[in-house]
């Protein structure tokens, strides 16, 4: 059983990898700027983002000028942050294999879960309890995402 040090002590390191992370893996990203997928990668970019970047979706080799990973297993270290922009069906999924890769937070920007009826809400529940049984940190789903521009992340 865990105490209530180690659950302080993981929820904060969680946290602050949502916040500054070292490296960010885009799940689902596109080479499109204007879409869900490819926006994240367009402003990490623009942003100077000095961290490393992985994006993953098996339909490219490279976006942006930097290699393209067909799945998160694949991505040679554990991101300190993943971004998920796939659809609903395929979040609880996606977030179980960070979890396998360790990644410690994640931002689900993909919409249809407890807005959309009781499909939606099993699969937020999932994600809930997918989160709350891992290490991985999760913000959303449905949501806008966050900024630091300190970190420019």
């Amino acid at each position: 059983m865990r105490s209530a040090t180690d659950t302080s002590d993981r929820e904060t390191e969680g946290i602050a990898r949502l916040l500054a992370p070292s490296s960010i893996a885009i799940i689902g990203a596109s080479g499109n700027p204007s879409s869900i997928g490819g926006k994240p990668l367009h402003l990490l970019q623009q942003l100077g983002y000095r961290g490393a970047i992985y994006p993953v979706n098996p339909k490219y080799r490279e976006l942006a000028g930097i290699p393209c990973f067909p799945s998160i297993m694949e991505i040679p270290e554990a991101p300190d942050l993943a971004l998920v922009a796939v659809a609903a069906s395929s979040v609880p999924e996606a977030l179980a294999r960070l979890a396998e890769h360790k990644t410690r937070a994640a931002v689900v920007f993909s919409g249809g879960f407890g807005e959309t009826g009781a499909e939606g809400e099993r699969l937020q529940q999932e994600i809930a309890a997918l989160a709350a049984q891992s290490n991985v940190r999760v913000l959303g789903p449905n949501c806008q995402g966050l900024v630091n521009l300190w970190q420019r992340v």
